[in-house]
């Protein structure tokens, strides 16, 4: 190769390797920028997300800023008169309240006020849809209720486990009625006059008496609800219902109470799987859904705080009166349900029925394999009743008073414009789960028929309709009752079908007959959250349009003066589907589309529920709590439901008060007693725990810790056992004092003082004398004068031959006598005084003392006495007890003011002790005198005797008669009974006793005592 070319070449790949340098440098200057770019990029988001959370945490302090008023009371508020002293009337004579406080707030509640008055019984969903849809200003609106908020109660048992919180399924109702400028009202409906418009209100009064009134009305709208159907069975009062907050908050207390005290070493293997046991009596949406909730609670948070063994013997039942669970459903989704719960282990018991509910079991009878119905028995340690609804009381009441208009046992009855069967048109409405749609298509044939008649000039009973005019009534039909729209679509077959004849027009019997086929087919709507919703907002709609159509509506425009049939059509229920959780899943029955399935279907359960909530607040709510389940679980403390009304209250706080004994009382104290020194104690507001009770000599400055008591339930007497006899006590003064810490809340520290009368206790005998008048009323009896009367006619004939001749003979009979004797017996009653036999009673009457109006004062004595479970809880036993720890707490919390030992001068100086002390009985003492008296019977025989005389006319005989025969008159008989009388007397005796007692109570002062009570006028321990 020439050597140019070889240089050429060299060349060349110098060039390219130069080339291919600075390639690889600029790649790598490249790639360096982007790394600083996306670094850059990164940073700038960084710093904008920084700054934008900034600015909206800023914003939100100013927010709340804004929130805080520090405005004082207007100085003048113009209030009606007629508001602050209402004036009376009415069947009863009770207050009015045609005016409220709130009517002249502002301007908007000025205009209202003259406005036609609605009056909304109920916080439900019927109410709350009407109220959310009312148009604010065209009504004055009165919403009256016992309870003050709205609950989502499709979501109630999710809050009996701890999913949710129970605040988050309440809204408060004024926030509601706010919106339309009304008012509200807690009180109960008792009564309605529907001849005066005016509901009758029970309230409770400042002092707890029960205060009526009377809320006058234009239009009044029925939404009370239903209770729990009992069906008869015995023994309810041992199970929950899940109707309210209450019985959510009690529910979830119950089921943590029974997990607690099946960890207790002193329970037995069978109590536990007793206390395990969790019935639910109900295979319905509720019943379902709260099983589903119990078993994921235990089987996703027990194991987390529990011993493993609990979770092998925990047992959940659901007993089904119907074949399968969920009855109402798809019968594909009822089976998928059942095999989910048989997957998780919970135990179905379908086609039984339950008898009865025990304390500690539940008794149900089921047919068997051969179909045999056996009585079968379930232990439980909690069962919950969900099985239908019935009628409230106050339901029950306007039913009875509106006679045969209301004739459903189960529900108050309406029309297809919801109004109330056998009010007057248009005044009363009823919505809800109290109410009910008649479907009684063929009851208003007559009303379907009278304008075809009239346009026909014909009778309506005696017209032909042909296919024509049915498909006129069809319409009249479909626009009066929506609900039978889906039994009239193919009319020609209808038509077809009931024309029996062929003769092409159906006469007024066929077209009876066709729409009692039609009423057949119609059933009662669901008494479901859905409907009420739908009926609430179809009432908005309605009233909405009445209040601005009425005025102005001419009188042809309604029929028979039927205004809400002229401004708006019947209402029309839609189903949207049925839905409900079965544990981690759910399944949906949507307009025949039925699916079910796991984690994606329980989202999208909650996904409807929460789209449902009435509120911003509340779904902010729902989603903080299903966020709060996923990190930190459902939590293992209970939520008693005087624990939730604290968090409705903030101004609660945590009181004791002495029952036995008091502040400020003075007490006696028998010495000769060997048992201990016991007091009372009731707490009021506290939360779950137990309180330590110390017993204080303030002469001698001696503590003596008592026995811890539970804080809770509240107003329960609950006594403390101290370690001191009766005998070792002296006369003065003494402390108790009631120390805790509350669980969680703030720790509280009571003291009560009290004086003590220490000394021998002598048994008197005490003589008495008593008189007493007893009367007594022997009967006896006394016969007067007495006859019978027995008279008789004896047929008589005599027989006269002829001797052939032709003379006339005559005959005259012979007399005849007829003598009849009589004997009667009557009775005859002695009375025979005999000895008297006296019974006397004598009861000794146990006194429970009335808790005192104020609790305990605030604690001034610094307790010394270790240790104190109630107030230092060790976490080791060789842990010595933090008392300035204790000391600090008392000083930094609660209404406790900081503890000192009280001097010694402050005690008072008194006597020597009593020797003895005399107790008097003067107690009543009831005498119950029983006098014998037997009776004796004598037998009087009265002989009577008559004697009559019949005398035959003669007799006359003529030739030539052969025989003549002649008979007297016939036999007749008159009787006359014996009369005789009774007098009864009436003797008085006076009798004179004595009588003695021996007062010894020691032996019923033990159950007197547990009791926290005592005996007579003094204490007598």
């Amino acid at each position: 190769m020439p050597i140019s070319r070889l240089v050429l070449i060299r060349a060349e790949s110098t060039a390219a390797a130069v080339d291919n340098a600075l390639k690889t440098k600029v790649k790598a200057v490249k790639s360096k920028s982007r790394i600083v770019r996306f670094a850059a990029r990164a940073f700038a988001t960084l710093g904008f997300i920084v700054v934008i959370a900034g600015v909206v945490v800023v914003g939100f302090f100013i927010y709340d800023a804004t929130t805080y008023s520090s405005l004082g009371a207007d100085a003048d508020i113009p209030v009606s008169e007629l508001a602050l002293n209402p004036r009376r009337g009415g069947p009863k004579n009770l207050p009015i309240a045609e005016y409220y406080l709130s009517d002249d707030d502002c301007e908007d509640s000025k205009d209202t006020k003259h406005k036609p008055k609605l009056v909304i019984l109920g916080t439900g969903w019927a109410s709350v849809a009407l109220l959310k849809q009312l148009n604010a200003g065209d009504y004055h609106v009165t919403v009256i209720s016992p309870e003050n908020h709205f609950l989502f109660t499709p979501m109630l048992p999710s809050a009996t486990v701890g999913t949710l919180e129970l605040r988050s399924l309440v809204e408060p109702i004024r926030r509601i009625v706010m919106r339309v400028r009304g008012h509200f009202l807690k009180a109960s409906a008792v009564d309605v006059e529907f001849s005066e418009k005016l509901v009758e209100v029970s309230s409770v009064g400042p002092t707890g008496e029960d205060q009526r009134f009377y809320v006058p009305y234009d239009k009044l709208v029925v939404g009370v609800g239903s209770q729990t159907n009992p069906h008869g069975v015995k023994g309810l009062e041992n199970c929950h219902f899940l109707k309210n907050i209450a019985d959510a908050g009690n529910i979830r207390n119950k089921i943590i109470k029974n997990l607690e005290i099946a960890c207790l070493p002193t329970t037995s293997d069978s109590e536990r799987r007793r206390l395990l046991s969790f019935v639910v009596s109900g295979g319905g949406p509720t019943g379902v859904e709260f099983a589903a909730e119990l078993y994921d609670m235990l089987n996703e948070d027990l194991c987390k705080y529990y011993p493993r063994l609990l979770r092998n013997e925990i047992s959940v039942h659901v007993i089904q009166s119907r074949g399968h669970i969920l009855n109402t459903y798809d019968e594909a989704l009822s089976k998928y349900a059942e095999a989910r719960f048989a997957h998780d282990g919970l135990d179905i018991q379908t086609n039984a029925r339950v008898k009865e509910v025990r304390p500690d079991k539940i008794l149900f009878s089921q047919k068997d394999e051969t179909g045999q119905i056996v009585t079968k028995e379930l232990p439980h340690g909690f069962c919950l009743w969900s099985t239908g609804v019935a009628q409230t009381d106050f339901s029950q009441l306007l039913a009875k008073k509106l006679g045969d208009a209301q004739m459903n046992r189960h529900a108050l009855e309406t029309d297809t414009h919801l109004r109330l069967s056998g009010t007057p048109l248009g005044d009363v409405y009823c919505v809800g789960d109290c109410s009910t749609v008649q479907n009684n298509v063929s009851d208003h044939i007559m009303t379907f028929l009278r304008t075809l008649a009239w346009e026909k000039g014909k009778d309506p009973e005696e017209m032909k309709i042909t296919f024509a005019d049915w498909r006129g009534v069809a319409k009249r039909v479909k626009s009066r009752f929506p609900q039978a729209s889906d039994h009239l679509r193919r009319l020609d077959k209808l038509f077809e079908a009931y024309d029996k004849d062929k003769s092409g027009t159906l006469d007024f019997s066929e077209l009876n007959e066709l729409l009692k086929q039609i009423d057949s087919k119609l059933t009662s709507l669901p008494a479901t959250a859905q409907r009420a919703n739908q009926q609430g907002v179809y009432l908005g709609h309605k009233f909405n349009k009445l209040a601005h159509a009425a005025p102005g509506m001419a009188i042809n425009d309604m029929a028979d003066g039927d205004i809400d049939e002229a401004v708006y059509k019947a209402f029309e229920y839609h189903h949207m589907g049925s839905l409900a959780y079965i544990g981690n899943g759910a399944i949906f029955d949507i307009n025949g589309y039925n699916f079910g399935g796991g984690l994606f279907a329980a989202y999208l359960w909650r996904g409807a529920y929460f789209a449902q909530s009435v509120s911003m607040r509340t779904r902010v709510l729902l989603a903080m709590d299903w966020g709060k389940r996923t990190l930190f679980g459902r939590g293992e403390t209970p939520s008693p439901a005087h624990i939730f009304a604290r968090q409705m209250n903030a101004n609660s706080t945590c009181n004791a008060y002495g029952i036995v004994f008091q502040n400020g009382g003075s007490y006696f104290i028998n010495t000769l007693s060997q048992a201990n020194f016991t007091c009372v104690t009731q707490f009021e507001g506290c939360n779950n725990d137990t309180a330590s009770i110390m017993l204080v000599n303030d002469q001698t400055s001696d503590q003596y810790l008592c026995s811890d008591v539970p804080t809770v339930p509240d107003d329960f007497n609950r006594m403390s056992t101290c370690p001191i006899m009766k005998s070792k006590m002296s006369s003065g003064m003494w402390s108790i004092l009631a120390l805790g810490n509350n669980a969680n809340g703030n720790p509280f520290a009571w003291q009560r003082d009290f004086t003590l009368t220490c000394a021998p206790q002598q048994t008197t005998t005490v003589y008495g004398t008593i008189t007493q008048t007893v009367s007594s009323t022997p009967l006896t009896s006394i016969i007067s004068t007495s006859t019978v009367n027995y008279t008789s006619t004896v047929a008589n004939s005599v027989t006269i031959t002829d001797p052939g001749a032709t003379t006339v003979l005559t005959a005259t009979p012979a007399e005849v006598t007829s003598t009849t004797t009589s004997t009667k017996t009557f009775p005859f009653t002695r009375w025979t005084p005999r000895l008297m036999t006296v019974t006397k009673t004598h009861t000794a009457s146990c006194t429970v003392p009335p808790r005192p109006r104020y609790p305990d004062p605030v604690c001034r004595i610094l307790p010394t006495t270790n240790p104190m479970p109630a107030v230092w809880k060790k976490a080791r036993p060789d842990f010595p007890v933090n008392v300035a720890h204790m000391q600090k707490r008392f000083e930094n919390h609660g209404r406790a003011a900081q503890p000192v030992p009280k001097p010694h001068h402050t005690h008072p100086k008194r006597d020597a002790d009593t020797p003895t002390i005399t107790v008097t009985a003067s107690d009543a003492h009831v005498a119950t005198t029983t006098i014998v008296a037997p009776t004796s019977t004598l037998v009087s025989t009265s002989f009577v005797s008559d004697t009559s005389y019949v005398t035959l006319p003669p007799a006359t005989v003529r030739a030539p008669e052969q025989m003549t025969t002649v008979t007297g008159p016939a036999e007749t008989d008159f009787i006359t009974e014996m009369a005789y009388t009774r007098v009864y007397a009436t003797k008085t005796f006076t009798l004179t006793w004595t009588w003695s007692a021996t007062t010894t109570p020691a032996a019923s002062v033990t159950a007197c005592q547990r009791a926290g009570g005592h005996f007579g006028d003094g204490w007598g321990w």
